[in-house]
């Protein structure tokens, strides 16, 4: 999915928080840095506890997800599509991501993690 008005930068990945949620310090240019919480956009991977109604099943494939994040982008460098300033509900960047190319959401999406 792409974005109208988006902006590009290139960011690191430190920690994945869960299926669609991880750390990142992004690079701005001219050596300038930002460390932020992005979430996936338009992407909701099941949860990785049992809060809010999640079942039993969707918790494993929540923790699978995160799982097979950790593997692709732990220690990476990754690609992040944003709008300017466009944040979800938490106060997290909402962006799309790539890995070598591909889709971060296609990945998860491919995997059958995201909720329909």
């Amino acid at each position: 999915m792409t974005l109208k008005n988006t902006y590009i930068y290139n960011a690191f990945v430190h920690n994945v928080i869960d299926g669609d949620t991880f750390d990142v310090t992004i690079d701005l240019g001219f050596s300038v840095t930002s460390f932020q919480r992005i979430r996936l956009y338009g992407i909701d991977a099941y949860e990785t506890s049992l809060r809010r109604g999640t079942t039993p099943a969707e918790k494993e494939k929540g923790l699978a997800a995160k799982k097979l994040l950790q593997e692709r982008l732990e220690g990476k460098n990754v690609v992040l599509e944003t709008i300017q300033d466009k944040q979800g509900k938490y106060g997290r960047y909402l962006a799309n991501v790539y890995i070598d190319g591909e889709s971060v959401a296609d990945i998860l999406t491919k995997h059958a993690f995201v909720k329909q």
